[in-house]
């Protein structure tokens, strides 16, 4: 795969998420969700937020950053990218990865519902293969259909195991999800356990492709193939033995628990109950996420209306003030112009009556002194009369004037108080569906009094949605894999080819022409039609993908990539269009067989940058955590360390575990919401306390410390307890020889069910338990002895081994060894303040 990716970069074919992972293309922008409220308000919107959800058991919403992850996960990779998560113990990794899982699910099946026929989802190449004496035709699958592969990788087996056994579990589901299952016969066969349903399965090395080839599809009761077969109306019976000893015809046990349609007219009347009732719970979900969105819209808009109305009545205040003056403008007008009138007609009067008494012509012609002072009196009168007249005037277009004014602002005062009746109106409407959407939502807000909130409140409060409107997103998933079940059963007869021939060799083996190689990534998609995770070891990537090209598969989930080496996931990026990866550059390191001398040398030597590349120090979490747009910065003792996106909220380990752990690594940001619970081992051996036991070393190995570890599991046996204990040690000495001291004591003998299996499982190195829990952990530290400070200051000079090993714990810590020897072998001191 190096090799490949080497050539790819060489021909300019990289694809973007190498670039990306390799740091050869930098983020155009990075967001810090611990310092920027922006940042987590876009992350959090409900327009980001998927439609459905795991439907996890108690059904409990996610926390803020646990949600952020998911809804960036669904947001900034639509096409393609990385998206880092920093995951510390017992933060809940797996559970947003149940939740992305059925975001891709269900996006899937949107696209499986616009087609009226599923087989129309797939086109028939004309390309055959014989197998024995019949024909397999291979079938492409529409594109739209792809991109939706979901595989889970790690360096780490038990890491990859453990999540594709997690997802399918019955405890992974809520006690009344998926009552009827899926395909859970097969499932159950396939993890030897209780089963919800066919989400995932383990593959990756020859062992786990055989186990998964036989149960999955050969097998006669298990087998996907006689299901399908079923579906296709052509049913294979079975003979077996009664319980008389005869012999009697029955169908396989897959048919008759899981039910499939007999033939394409049953099968395709279930497949539209199934899109009708799918595309109804997801128009629900909608108008949930839109009524959250309205839950921020409304506040705005009533502050608005608020500051509208404010203003409105401020200017109404003035209005009224001044109507009140223009009212008295008028009624003093009024008066004047009445008045004016009146004189105004008292002077025409005094004229006229002037005229009446007008001299003769006699007293004219010769200008008496009668008529001249006629005529001053006349002339007097004439002005008076000219003077009112304008008065007059003046008077009504004064007068007409204010009741203008008063006509202008009583149209004003109506036109406002109108829009305020409005306002007032819409203002109750939106406080109305406020109340609603609210009463609906009922989860925290994220608003400005969300983030005026203390550390562990944001950390702790679930985005929007309570339990039971998060229940409306539950069934959504749900509704997708029921509608991905009738899906397959309307298109059995392509999918029934297409696995039949991936069946044979996982498309590792050419199948002897270019033409019908190139339709080996259709059968891969094919079976994640029906599986929609596949696990797999980093190791076993490019065997097992061999014909798989870059970014031919939809998304690639790594867990515990802070153990994973940086080269060791270049395979499964390349071949992956969008990557979530998901570690902790604080537990354990990636294991290096070289000497760092000998790999700082070959770094220097090809001029790579060895702080970005050379493990230990640097992993495929801290190359996503590079390329990662969405990041956070911890500020540690020995300076600034940047990663994915932190999850905060701890819910594995009691006191003092988890404060010892958030002291040690994580600057004390996590968060505790850990349940309080009984402690059976506790009550047996005492609280968390340090055991100070001093003796001789051989090696790093102490006698006296062995034979402490073996009085507190004598002790637990003597008490009828079960041995829930992980016994975690420094050194690979100490290791073996606890294991050979308690298999000569026999103390497990009759108590445990398998003694040599116990042994290997429960007694390790620290590295060995990584990813793993149990009720109470023994940390057996060794070097005793005053010259062996080197070995106690390689285990405590980093927080990572300290901080993985008191993490395993869920309810109960016991350290035994010298107290005062490692109490001062680096973070060691920590663990020593915090025990007694």
């Amino acid at each position: 795969d190096l090799h490949f990716a080497r050539a790819l970069f060489a021909a300019n074919r990289a694809p973007e998420n190498l670039k990306r992972y390799l740091g050869a293309r930098k983020p155009s922008a990075r967001n810090d969700l611990l310092r920027e409220p922006r940042a987590v308000g876009e992350a959090l919107a409900p327009s980001k937020m998927p439609l459905a959800r795991w439907p996890a058991a108690g059904r409990h919403p996610l926390v803020a950053l646990q949600q952020a992850a998911v809804n960036l996960a669904a947001d900034d990779l639509v096409n393609d990218g990385i998206l880092a998560v920093n995951g510390p113990p017992g933060t809940g990794k797996t559970t947003l990865l149940r939740d992305i899982v059925a975001h891709v699910v269900t996006n899937r099946a949107r696209v499986m519902s616009t087609f009226d026929d599923p087989e129309r989802a797939f086109g028939d190449t004309g390309l055959r293969i014989k197998k024995g004496n019949a024909f397999l035709r291979l079938y492409t699958l529409d594109e739209r259909l792809r991109g939706s592969e979901i595989v889970v990788a790690s360096s780490n087996n038990k890491a990859v195991e453990n999540v594709s056994a997690e997802l399918p579990a019955r405890s992974a589901v809520a006690s009344d999800a998926f009552e009827t299952g899926y395909f859970k016969k097969t499932s159950d066969a396939l993890l030897e356990r209780d089963t919800w349903g066919l989400i995932a399965a383990v593959l990756g090395n020859a062992v786990n492709r055989s186990r998964f080839r036989q149960r999955f599809w050969w097998d006669d009761h298990t087998g996907i193939s006689r299901y399908l077969q079923y579906a296709t109306g052509t049913p294979t019976l079975l003979v077996v033995t009664d319980l008389l000893g005869g012999k009697v015809e029955c169908l396989p046990e897959v048919v008759v628990q899981e039910k499939p349609p007999f033939g394409r007219i049953e099968a395709l009347k279930r497949w539209e109950e199934a899109r009708q009732h799918f595309r109804e719970v997801e128009s629900r979900s909608k108008r949930l996420l839109e009524d959250a969105e309205l839950s921020i819209q409304l506040p705005r808009q009533l502050a608005q209306i608020g500051r509208r109305l404010e203003k409105l009545r401020n200017e109404l205040a003035a209005l009224v003030q001044k109507r009140e003056k223009t009212v008295e403008a008028v009624v003093t007008a009024e008066s004047t112009l009445h008045a004016t009138r009146q004189h105004s007609s008292y002077c025409a009067g005094e004229l006229a009556k002037l005229h009446l008494r007008k001299p003769g012509w006699v007293a004219r012609l010769f200008r008496l002194q009668r008529y001249r002072a006629w005529l001053l009196e006349f002339h007097d009168a004439f002005e008076s009369n000219a003077k009112a007249a304008r008065d007059q005037h003046t008077s009504e277009v004064k007068y007409h004037a204010v009741q203008r004014d008063r006509q202008c602002i009583e149209e004003s005062v109506n036109a406002l108080q109108i829009e305020q009746a409005a306002l007032n109106a819409d203002s109750e409407r939106c406080a109305v569906e406020l109340a609603r959407v609210r009463a609906m939502v009922a989860g925290t807000p994220i608003d400005d009094k969300y983030f005026s909130l203390s550390h562990r409140e944001r950390q702790l409060a679930a985005p929007w949605f309570g339990k039971e409107a998060s229940r409306i997103r539950d069934e959504v998933f749900e509704a997708a894999v029921k509608l991905q079940q009738a899906f397959i059963d309307a298109a059995a007869k392509p999918l029934r080819h297409n696995l039949g021939l991936l069946m044979d060799s996982f498309g590792m083996q050419s199948f002897g022409a270019p033409e019908k190689d190139a339709v080996i990534p259709h059968l891969w998609s094919s079976l994640f039609l029906v599986v929609p995770v596949v696990s797999t070891t980093f190791a076993s990537v490019a065997r097992m993908f061999k014909r798989i090209a870059p970014e031919e598969f939809g998304w690639l989930l790594i867990d515990e990539a802070g153990q994973a080496l940086p080269q060791a996931a270049v395979g499964a990026v390349t071949r992956c269009r969008r990557a979530v990866i998901v570690g902790d550059p604080l537990q354990i390191e990636p294991v290096v067989v070289l000497p760092e001398q000998l790999t700082e040398a070959i770094c220097k030597e090809f001029d790579v940058d060895e702080t970005r590349f050379n493990a230990p120090s640097a992993s495929a979490q801290t190359l996503a955590d590079a390329a990662s747009s969405q990041y956070s910065t911890f500020e540690t003792k020995v300076g600034a360390r940047d990663v994915g996106i932190p999850l905060l909220v701890h819910r594995r380990c009691a006191e003092p575990m988890f404060s010892i752990s958030n002291a040690i690594a994580y600057e004390n940001l996590m968060v505790q919401a850990k349940a309080p619970k009984d402690s059976p081992i506790a009550k047996v051996l005492g609280p968390a306390r340090w055991l100070d036991v001093c003796g001789d070393a051989n090696d790093k190995w102490c006698e006296a410390e062995g034979r402490k570890v073996l009085e507190m599991l004598h002790a637990l046996r003597a008490s009828g307890c079960r041995p829930d204990v992980y016994i975690v040690t420094p050194f690979v000495v100490v290791q073996h020889r606890m294991r050979e001291q308690l298999r000569k004591d026999g103390v497990l003998d009759d108590w445990v069910d398998d003694p040599s299996r116990w042994l290997y499982e429960r007694i390790g190195t620290v590295h060995t338990v990584q990813g793993r829990e149990a009720e109470a952990v023994i940390l057996i530290l060794g070097a005793p002895l005053a010259d062996q400070v080197g070995a106690r200051g390689w285990a405590g000079g980093r927080p990572n081994l300290l901080n993985v090993a008191v993490s395993r714990a869920q309810e109960v810590l016991y350290v035994v060894g010298n107290r005062e020897l490692w109490r001062s072998a680096g973070v060691f001191s920590e663990l020593s303040k915090r025990l007694p």
